[in-house]
């Protein structure tokens, strides 16, 4: 397998089919709340689904954008987009400070359980890891969390203003049309209104044994997940 990153403007659109495949036949299913009259999805129990053209608009949406892909025999069996944004500077003197966000995970199903996702985060990561204070991600799925905290060497944030300070600056577009957040000691969440199958979620969240700290996702919603970088300060240093 070979793995490799590219930059949104030499995606190709021959590998954008490749990833939209990909997505659509190995990400999940719609829940029964997504075909409502309140909520446009697909009906319940068929894959959720994206083409080429949707990827090109809604995870390459400017030049920070990127993608990194595992290919086997020339076809994507794994793949993390990308981007990056920038929070405004705390002191005139003080540099920009940048978060490194994930903007789609997904792996085959038959590749899963072999390294492939911590594998494509650490290939971004690593190459934001220099100008980038955090790495985030929105997703109903536990283990796409988790990947993220491993790669990044934490656990992710429920500090209310530094997670309300990420979002509010985050370019996102599907996420800026979110319409509600909330953050505590014991929940991290934001309602995309995403109305994704969360089963195999849950059943993930059960075999964790390690600290979870964002509770249970609801229906339409998804964790919140913000994982400080070694150059990020203490958020009483930041907010103080």
């Amino acid at each position: 397998m070979e793995y490799c990153l590219i930059k949104e403007p030499d995606i190709s659109d021959a590998l954008l089919e490749g990833c939209s495949q990909l997505f659509s036949q190995h990400y999940g299913v719609w829940s029964s709340a997504a075909a409502t009259p309140t909520h446009c999805g697909g009906k319940a129990g068929s894959p959720v689904e994206m083409s080429a053209q949707q990827m090109r608009v809604q995870l390459l949406f400017d030049e920070t954008c990127g993608v990194a892909v595992c290919l086997s025999n020339g076809l994507p069996v794994g793949q993390a987009f990308f981007c990056t944004f920038t929070l405004p500077a705390l002191h005139d003197d003080d540099g920009s400070r940048n978060v490194c966000w994930i903007t789609q995970l997904v792996v085959h199903a038959d590749r899963r359980r072999q390294g492939i996702a911590v594998k494509l985060l650490s290939l971004v990561v690593d190459s934001r890891a220099r100008d980038c204070v955090a790495v985030g991600v929105a997703s109903c799925n536990p283990t796409t969390v988790r990947a993220v905290e491993r790669v990044a060497g934490g656990v992710s944030e429920v500090d209310e203003g530094l997670v309300r300070e990420v979002f509010s600056h985050c370019s996102v577009p599907r996420l800026k049309r979110a319409t509600d957040l909330v953050v505590s000691e014991c929940e991290c969440a934001v309602n995309t209104n995403f109305f994704v199958d969360h089963l195999e979620g849950l059943f993930m969240l059960e075999k964790l044994k390690c600290q979870w700290v964002l509770g249970v996702v609801r229906e339409g919603w998804e964790y919140l997940s913000i994982v400080r970088l070694s150059n990020l300060p203490e958020s009483e240093e930041v907010y103080g």
